[in-house]
């Protein structure tokens, strides 16, 4: 995981250091910035701030945009700090990288001058969070620091002295006096000085990695904000999993969101709040969304009945659908609404195109609250819900209020209606009502409200003379929907219309 990069040999920059160099900036016409006279934005920064400067604009994700958009440069200000970071093949990090090693090489860059600077010096000390120490010279992140307590505190000489780097001495001591509170109760320590110290941090993200490895171990003071071990898990699951619209609905703006999201997965909330344009905001925003954390959001795939049917049949639950939300846009229902104790519901859907050859149970329990008094037969439904098996038997099972729905395209016909239609069928030669009878396979028979009938991608068309079960609708796909033995009455009916 990428982390921020800690500018080198930095001087620190006095205000009349700042307004001399000012002039220097740009060749030819002097830029906006350069002709503002004055200090450095009534402000003297710290040898932090300035590292903290440094590190922002020598950063991997700090790119035009963040420079041009979020920090508010002037477009040619945040063009030229790009171009002469990144070097004559335009790539970062690459072998002809230049990156900036002191404050007074940024200043010199054309149309950076004192807005400019001031700009940048509020955005990367606003972003970079709360918690660093100087000790003897050598200034160490928060995160910096909780890992050299951490690492020095566990550590063998051998491994202070061999993959440190320490002076055998300084190794030795160290030991012989741990545990450490912080990395100041390390200073007095013998034969340890700036040098052991600036090794010590050189090797904080190794001791980072190990520490965030152990678990139990993620709560701590993140730029400012602090979490607890249960809150920063969640907050890291947050990081790891959320979705653009989540996240930006927590409150995170677009620079930390693509951060987040172009860099997963996340070892750590340190790992993240270590990133340039992620700062105490962002990490509050990630503390705020987790009392409600639910999850993510996963959009449903769209598939068929007829799809579902052969990941059932040929992956079973090897299936990449199988316990994942899918969205099925049209089908038919093929039986009555069953209820059972609870207020769970079920009933059977077809596929429009294969008839009850491609069926499937649709279940909806009691936490869908969902109203389903419209169900009937026929009717043409969306179904949203989670592709899974229970038994023996594959279902669409909708169970989530908020992210499944069984939702109606175009109504069926109401089982009363039904009933009433079927009794008078043998008496009815005008066929009023614009009613079908209808025969299925699976033994039992159907009025269909004709206007749907001929919508529905089963009807087959009139009866084909050629056709030996003519008698049926000239349909002869067995398993599928076909008209009944009373075509002619149909026949009729139609020529009518």
């Amino acid at each position: 995981m990428p982390t921020k990069r800690r500018a080198r040999g930095v001087a620190l920059l006095g205000l009349v250091m700042a307004a001399v160099l000012l002039c220097a900036a740009c060749e030819g016409e002097p830029a906006p910035d350069e002709q503002i006279g004055g200090v450095f934005g009534q402000v003297t920064p710290t040898q932090v701030e300035i590292e903290l400067m440094l590190d922002f604009v020598n950063d991997t994700h700090t790119d035009f945009d963040l420079l041009d958009d979020d920090v508010g440069l002037d477009r040619r200000a945040a063009e030229n700090i790009i171009t002469h970071r990144d070097g004559a093949d335009g790539n970062y990090p690459s072998s002809d990288d230049d990156p900036f090693d002191s404050l007074p090489e940024l200043d010199a860059i054309p149309y950076v001058g004192q807005t400019a600077l001031t700009k940048i010096y509020t955005y990367a000390t606003t972003h970079a969070g709360s918690g660093s120490v100087t000790v003897e010279g050598v200034t160490f992140t928060a995160e910096q620091a909780a890992a050299v307590v951490w690492g020095v505190n566990q550590a063998t000489a051998v491994e202070l002295d061999d993959d440190v780097g320490l002076d055998s001495r300084a190794a030795d001591n160290l030991v012989n006096e741990a545990p450490f509170n912080s990395v100041e109760e390390m200073s007095p320590v013998a034969y340890v000085g700036a040098s052991a110290l600036t090794k010590l941090r050189t090797y904080a993200p190794v001791w980072q990695a190990a520490m965030n490895s152990q678990p139990g171990n993620l709560a701590g003071t993140y730029d400012g904000v602090e979490f607890d071990e249960a809150t920063a898990q969640t907050a890291l699951e947050i990081a790891n999993l959320a979705t653009a619209e989540q996240l930006a609905a927590g409150g995170i703006t677009t620079t930390p969101r693509n951060i987040i999201i172009n860099n997963r997965p996340w070892a750590s909330l340190a790992a993240i709040a270590d990133f340039s344009g992620i700062g105490p905001a962002t990490m509050q925003a990630l503390k705020t969304m987790v009392p409600s954390w639910t999850g993510p959001v996963v959009t449903p795939t769209a598939l068929t009945i007829q799809q579902l049917v052969d990941e059932a049949t040929d992956n079973g639950v090897g299936s990449p659908y199988y316990d994942q939300p899918v969205a099925v846009s049209r089908a038919i229902i093929t039986s009555e609404l069953q209820t059972y104790s609870g207020g769970h519901s079920a009933f059977w859907v077809a596929d429009p195109t294969a008839g009850n050859q491609a069926q499937i149970k649709v279940y909806v329990t009691a936490d869908a609250a969902q109203d389903l008094s419209f169900v009937s037969l026929f009717d043409d439904v969306t179904v949203t819900g989670t592709f899974t098996l229970y038994g023996s038997t594959w279902e669409v099972l909708v169970d989530d209020a908020q992210l499944h729905q069984v939702v109606l395209n175009k109504s069926g016909l109401a089982y009363g209606d039904y009933y009433d239609l079927l009794d008078a069928w043998s008496s009815t030669t005008a066929n009023p009502e614009g009613a079908v009878l209808v025969e299925s396979s699976f033994s039992y028979t159907f009025m269909v409200p004709l206007p749907l009938f001929k919508d529905h991608p089963m009807y087959q068309g009139l009866p084909d003379p050629q056709d030996p079960d003519a008698v049926y609708g000239g349909n002869d796909h067995p398993g599928q929907l076909w008209c009944g033995d009373q075509q002619s009455v149909l026949d009729s009916w139609l020529a009518g219309q």
